[in-house]
């Protein structure tokens, strides 16, 4: 019951989807869900094919926007191809240390009048206010997060390629001698070995592949190729959702509440409203056209033969 129900939201979020690709792709285009194409056995396996290309040329963006370059991808495809693990490593700290107690006084803004008076006539006045000693402790908070691509366990400064570092600074302040913060440290990485060997040099390009002939290739989902797919994306997946939450840790150090309340609003529309530009779709080909990989416009569509 439940595979039932997440197989209907599934079809249904592509028929959302596919109303804007409709929009955008040439009037003469019609791609349409794979099961309401006629279609060749093989053309399941180059559909399998470009989706996952499109997924990984997607990835290799992300981290491009985030500072790697093509000489960082090239290098780190070499290490790939002699055989060691390349990982991509978050690293973030966090201390918070005293920096330094002053005072101050707060008068009360109620006043006590007292008037003294002899017979009728009022003889004095007095007033009293109330003035209360106020001891507020400074603290120093300090933020450090970065992302590097290493080489086995990065032993030497030659195993590790910075991506993207930042340091920030702050003030907190408390009415006790209590740390606001107690500090933290935290180290998320994930294996991209396997993202590495599908780029083709020297445009980094996704060059993934189903071996059909290997024994243990079943369908074009049941097949060591693609089970190796959904172990990279399943663990960078996972390494993502980790470094999202200590990037909020982070954030929750903001002193002032506006700007913290903007920093949550962004993370949550980061992660609530990621475009996914790969869909499963096929188009009706020509009578006698053989299956080819549709232009990069065609959000991850494939033609099939004609019937």
């Amino acid at each position: 019951m439940a595979q039932a129900a997440a197989i209907e939201r599934f079809e249904g979020s592509l028929k959302q989807a596919l109303k804007h690709v409709r929009l955008i792709l040439d009037t003469e285009r019609a791609p349409q869900l794979a099961s309401q194409v006629h279609h060749q056995y093989q053309d399941k396996y180059v559909l399998a094919e470009c989706m996952t290309n499109a997924a990984l040329a997607s990835q290799v963006n992300c981290l491009a926007s985030l500072g790697l370059h093509a000489e960082h991808f090239e290098r780190m495809a070499a290490w790939a191809g002699q055989g060691q693990a390349v990982s991509l490593c978050f690293q973030l700290r966090t201390v918070c240390t005293h920096d330094r107690v002053e005072t101050r006084e707060v008068e009360d803004p109620q006043k006590l009048v007292v008037e003294s008076k002899v017979g009728a006539a009022v003889a004095a006045v007095f007033t009293s206010k109330v003035v209360t000693t106020v001891e507020e402790h400074f603290w120093k908070v300090e933020g450090r997060y970065q992302l590097s691509a290493v080489r086995g366990v990065g032993a030497e400064g030659g195993d590790r390629i910075s991506i993207l570092e930042r340091t920030s600074h702050g003030e907190m302040t408390t009415s006790a001698e209590v740390p606001p913060h107690v500090g933290c440290h935290a180290r998320h990485e994930v294996n991209v070995t396997w993202l590495l060997k599908q780029l083709e040099a020297p445009a980094c390009s996704p060059r993934f592949r189903i071996d059909r002939k290997h024994a243990k290739c079943h369908t074009p989902r049941r097949n060591a190729d693609v089970d190796a797919a959904e172990g990279h994306f399943a663990g960078l997946c996972a390494w993502t959702s980790k470094v999202r939450e200590s990037l909020s840790t982070l954030f929750g150090l903001q002193p002032d509440t506006a700007l913290q309340q903007q920093a949550d609003q962004v993370v949550a529309r980061c992660s609530a409203a990621v475009l996914v530009p790969v869909l499963p779709l096929l188009e009706e080909g020509a009578p006698g056209e053989t299956a080819e990989l549709a232009a990069p416009c065609g959000f991850g569509a494939e033609r099939a033969d004609g019937p």
